[in-house]
Order: C-alpha cells, then sequence, then structure tokens
C-alpha cells in the first residue's frame, strides 16, 4: 500500500504542476512515464496473478533487505565520475531532461517537486528494463520463478542470468545512447516544444572529441549501472535497490546541477535554448 499511494501521489503532484505551468503560461508536456507505470503494474497483475508490489520487491520490507554499504559506496563513486565526465562534455551533448523543466526554478521547488519527478521517472525505467526485460529475457533463457525474487536471486554464477543482464543492460544503454546520436547527427531539428540543441558542438571547425566521449558516455555508463542494479537487485531479491540507486544518483545529480549551474550563462545555454 505504501508504495501505491506514493506512486500515486507522485503522479498527482505532476499533474497539478502541469496546470500550475500551464496557467503561467509555459510549455506544457506529456509524461510517457507514468503511463508505462501504469501499463506494466497492470499487465502484471493481469498475467503473473500476483501484486505487482510483491512481483517486483517494492515492499517496505524489501528496504531492510537492500545491501546499504555497497549501495552508499557504489553511490559516492558513480556520482564523482559522473561529476568529472561532465565536467569535460559541453552540457548541451548530455542534457537532463528534469533540469530542463525544473531548473529555473528556485532551489526548494527544485528540490521539493524533483522527489516525484525523479522517482517516477526512475520508477518506470527500473520496471521497464530491470523488471519487464530482464525478467523477459531470464525467462526466454529457461529461468522461470512466480516472482521476481524467486529468478534474479540465482546471481551472476548463472550463465543465463549473466546473458539476460548484458543483454537488458545494453538496451538501457541504447535508450539512452540512440537519442543523443540521432540528435547530434543531425537528424532532428530543436523547434518550439522540443529541447533545444542548436549549440551543440561538432560542426566545421570544432573538435569531434567532446561529441565521442559524450556518445560513449551515453551508452556505456548506463550499460554498467544496469549490471550494477541488477547485482544489487540479485543480493536483496527486490527491485528496491536498484531503483533507490537510481533514484538516488538522478535527485543527487539534480540538485547538483541547480546549485551549480543556477547562476550561470551555461545554465541558461543547457534549458533554455528551446525557449528562444
Amino acid at each position: 500500500m505504501p508504495f501505491y499511494v506514493f506512486v500515486l501521489a507522485s503522479m498527482i503532484f505532476k499533474v497539478g504542476f502541469q496546470e500550475w505551468r500551464q496557467h503561467n503560461d509555459e510549455m506544457g508536456y506529456i509524461d510517457l512515464g507514468d503511463v508505462i507505470i501504469i501499463g506494466i503494474l497492470a499487465t502484471t497483475r493481469l498475467v503473473a496473478g500476483v501484486d505487482p508490489v510483491e512481483f517486483y520487491g517494492f515492499r517496505l520490507a524489501d528496504l531492510r533487505s537492500c545491501p546499504w554499504g555497497a549501495m552508499a559506496g557504489i553511490w559516492a563513486a558513480a556520482f564523482a565520475l559522473n561529476r568529472v565526465v561532465r565536467a569535460r562534455v559541453p552540457r548541451e551533448l548530455l542534457p537532463d531532461g528534469i533540469f530542463q523543466l525544473l531548473g529555473r526554478y528556485g532551489l526548494s521547488m527544485v528540490a521539493t517537486a524533483g522527489i516525484p519527478f525523479v522517482a517516477t521517472q526512475t520508477l518506470w525505467e527500473e520496471l521497464l528494463f530491470r523488471g519487464v526485460i530482464f525478467n523477459s529475457c531470464i525467462s526466454l533463457l529457461g529461468v522461470t520463478g512466480e516472482t521476481m525474487a524467486s529468478c534474479i536471486t540465482i546471481g551472476f554464477r548463472d550463465a543465463r542470468f549473466a546473458a539476460a543482464a548484458f543483454a537488458s543492460s545494453a538496451m538501457f544503454g541504447l535508450a539512452h545512447f540512440l537519442p543523443l546520436y540521432i540528435i547530434t547527427s543531425g537528424r532532428i531539428t530543436p523547434g518550439k516544444g522540443r529541447p533545444g540543441y542548436a549549440a551543440v558542438p561538432g560542426g566545421p571547425g570544432k573538435s569531434c572529441r567532446d561529441l565521442s566521449l559524450a556518445r560513449a558516455y551515453a551508452f556505456v555508463m548506463p550499460c554498467v549501472y544496469g549490471l550494477i542494479f541488477i547485482e544489487l537487485n540479485a543480493r536483496s531479491g527486490s527491485l528496491m535497490p536498484g531503483w533507490v540507486m537510481h533514484f538516488g544518483l538522478n535527485y543527487a545529480s539534480l540538485i547538483w546541477n541547480r546549485v551549480w549551474l543556477g547562476g550561470h550563462d551555461l545554465w541558461m545555454k543547457a534549458t533554455l535554448n528551446s525557449r528562444a
């Protein structure tokens, strides 16, 4: 029940935020992530015949089984690496969708609104990639169970588990890589209502090293994160560790970006060029 209350409250908050933005003559948006969450939870209930909270491991009790020590160390290392890479790459090449949406507001607004936005964004990604896709892969490879826990606890020692983990993580990486690749290849022209990339480096007279680094980062890091999240999930027998880690990384990055870029021209360039 707490899981459903939190998710529903987050969705209601975002609807209210959308109405508030439109009341202030700002651009609206369509949050397909909420549709994905509802679709996956409903389908799981119908197909698996069990409560999705039990199936995926989103009970409060699952928090106690999280490997918190390992999660803290991995979070610190991943966050530091993320900051190093993003310091090297122009922000136009690695935009943050939620930052583009919320970054223009004050820190308190970003910190508050960021919780439901980041929570639902990371939830649908975990449900889709570490839930549906990963579970489908291990089922196709002959590993079955009544819940996710009965499947994922076998860990990487099983070759079928490892193959499913690498396949789902590669798809997670491609989901981050392909949009950036298409946009930076000039196949999409920014327009009103879409994030702008007018200042993307890589044109004549500009080194392509930043672009290559951004593309590599956009694929490799999500792949690595995907494998780490799956390993953490396997230790606890639920998707809770991956969701907590994913949320922690994205939310900390959102706050960092707002604090660091809040008073810089780079923030305007990275966030508002679609409004020019």
